[in-house]
């Protein structure tokens, strides 16, 4: 809605036989079930009653609306409040998606002005719309 990015779907992963206990023995928390070693198994849409052992993991990632008005316009410093409160916004997405560039826990305001100019221009050109859609598809970036 004006101009912000569509929102996302359920989606519902399964693994069985993961290294989980060996990761969590080592103070190793996943973040994401890509980073779990073990068989991947497809689920049925809503499939209830499967068995589940303790060293199997199950991860459901929620739906999220859409995004209202351009990321580029995003006040980089609220930008910046989401990455360091670990809301849903990584260092990768407030670049990718809001232009906002953040060192450590530095907001680069000059570095964040020259990026945002780049990506506007980019986002001028023929078909940048589509191609900006697609990379926004095929990444596991989230935001706010």
């Amino acid at each position: 809605m004006m101009a912000g990015y569509p929102g996302s779907v359920n989606v519902y992963k399964f693994k069985r036989g993961t290294d989980i206990f060996h990761r969590l023995g080592k103070q190793e928390m996943p973040t994401d079930i890509a980073q779990v070693k073990g068989e991947e198994v497809t689920l049925q849409l809503r499939q209830e009653n499967f068995v589940q052992m303790p060293e199997d993991v199950y991860a459901v990632i929620w739906s999220a609306a859409g995004g209202f008005g351009d990321p580029l316009e995003r006040d980089p410093l609220k930008v910046r409040e989401d990455v360091l409160d670990q809301r849903s916004v990584s260092l990768a997405a407030a670049r990718t998606i809001y232009g906002v560039v953040i060192d450590r826990d530095h907001l680069d305001p000059v570095a964040t002005k020259k990026l945002r100019a780049e990506m506007r221009a980019a986002n001028r050109r023929e078909g940048a719309v589509k191609s900006r859609a697609r990379s926004w598809r095929a990444s596991p970036i989230t935001w706010s």
